[in-house]
């Protein structure tokens, strides 16, 4: 890793979100300022940085410096000071004042700001409302700058920084401070890992309950990675020693405490004891009810026969049923839910045709999803009817992560058929 230092010349673009800065850095005895690319949050025009990562070249504009860990370096001298406080990035301190508080305190100038500012009153013009303005200024401008030094100080890199910051904000310091495992649960890219790794580099225990209990959630989250829904306590333990190093035993204590605040669900089996994540638990009984429910009631018969459906729908399709697909037809017209399965080229498709056109028979409304667009688009190509994804289908606000359509809210209609139903994951099943 490369690191070079320099004047923050011009900020040429920045997120106001996630801080992702394009800017040019002056550096001694180089003619023309360098690019640098990357997260930068909490700078200013005019400051002195350290910035440490790698060249690259941009096809367009060139070679440039991006980012990878950077950090603010405040002048020391007098002169430097004053030049720093006077630029106007501290609200409420202009030139004049600025030359006021820098001749009075001198080197000591910015140690005042930060750890007594009640002595910034000794200088003529700064009365108690004066001496508020500037030192809310001063946190605001710092406040940024002290979550991205003592993150980076952790070997978390500046893009992570900037996402907790991003989620956190003005209060980022206290959680890194209080509970940095919160990070896990609340921010799902940075993960247990980085988390455990501010916390242990902040002189975290590596028994520490909150660190088991985190652990303990990462393991679960990796487990519905994989496509299950549960994991099973001895499994779910000896996976939670390697990943912390803490003996299997220990974390008995943490999952009594995650089951207490209903975060996990556990349910004995003949083997073992299932431990779910609580939002699966529900999702999983949840459908297993709701499917109960739907089974138990009556099915309408729609009394058509399989001669009808050969001399009509057939022949207006120009397709063939094999006896095995007329009999599933059959199955669907008398039953409230029903899986079609099959490999590839065994006429799932051929035999959704048939099934829309005959229920287009009895007026009944049919709507057609699959969990992903493009599934969609070829459910809407092989039927000629329009298909949604599941989202769109049931209203996904992705701002607010929540469903329109509901228990309370439901959709309209008398036959729901879903594509690639095995590719529906647990939580949208549930929906």
């Amino acid at each position: 890793m490369i690191t070079i230092k320099g004047i923050l010349e011009r900020i040429t673009y920045q997120n106001p979100d996630n801080h992702y800065t394009i800017a040019k850095l002056r550096i001694a005895k180089i003619s023309d300022p360098v690019t640098t690319v990357g997260h930068l949050a909490g700078v200013f025009e005019g400051e002195s940085l350290e910035i440490s990562g790698k060249w690259t070249t941009h096809p367009k504009y060139g070679d440039q410096f991006k980012i990878e860990v950077y950090k603010v370096i405040l002048p020391a001298s007098v002169a430097g000071i004053r030049k720093y406080i006077g630029s106007g990035m501290i609200k409420g301190i202009g030139k004049s004042l600025a030359d006021k508080i820098v001749d009075h305190f001198k080197e000591r100038t910015l140690d005042i700001i930060e750890n007594e500012p009640d002595k910034l009153k000794k200088i003529h013009g700064i009365g108690e409302a004066k001496k508020k303005l500037i030192e809310q200024a001063w946190n605001k401008h710092h406040a940024v700058r002290r979550v991205m030094q003592f993150l980076q100080e952790k070997a978390v890199g500046v893009y992570h920084a900037s996402t907790i910051l991003q989620t956190y904000g003005s209060g980022a310091m206290n959680i890194l401070e209080d509970d940095p495992y919160a990070i896990a649960k609340d921010i799902p890219q940075i993960g247990f890992a980085i988390a455990d790794m501010i916390a242990l580099k902040a002189g975290g225990r590596q028994d520490d309950e909150s660190r088991l209990q985190a652990c303990l959630i990462h393991s679960l989250l990796m487990f519905e990675q994989e496509g299950h829904v549960y994991g099973l306590k001895k499994k779910l333990f000896k996976l939670c020693s390697k990943t912390s190093g803490v003996e299997p035993e220990l974390f008995e204590q943490a999952l009594e405490a995650l089951i207490d605040s209903d975060e996990v669900r556990d349910q004995t089996d003949e083997e073992d004891i299932k431990i779910y994540l609580s939002r699966l638990y529900k999702a999983e009984f949840g459908i297993a009810s709701r499917m109960k429910a739907i089974l138990s009631m009556p099915a309408i018969s729609h009394q058509i026969r399989k001669d009808q459906i050969l001399e009509e729908v057939l022949t207006k399709l120009a397709i063939k049923l094999s006896p095995e697909q007329l009999s599933v037809v059959n199955n669907v017209l008398h039953e409230k839910i029903v899986v079609i399965t099959g490999g590839p080229g065994t006429g799932k498709t051929t035999l959704i045709r048939a099934l829309c056109e005959v229920f287009k028979m009895k007026n009944l409304k049919v709507v057609l999803s699959a969990p992903t667009g493009r599934a969609a688009r070829r459910l809407s190509e092989v039927t000629g009817k329009k298909a949604f994804t599941l989202h769109k289908l049931l209203g996904f606000d992705y701002e607010n992560q929540t469903f329109d359509r509901n228990f309370a809210n439901p959709l309209e209609l008398d036959v729901f058929v879903v594509d690639e139903a095995s590719m529906v994951d647990t939580i949208l099943m549930y929906r």
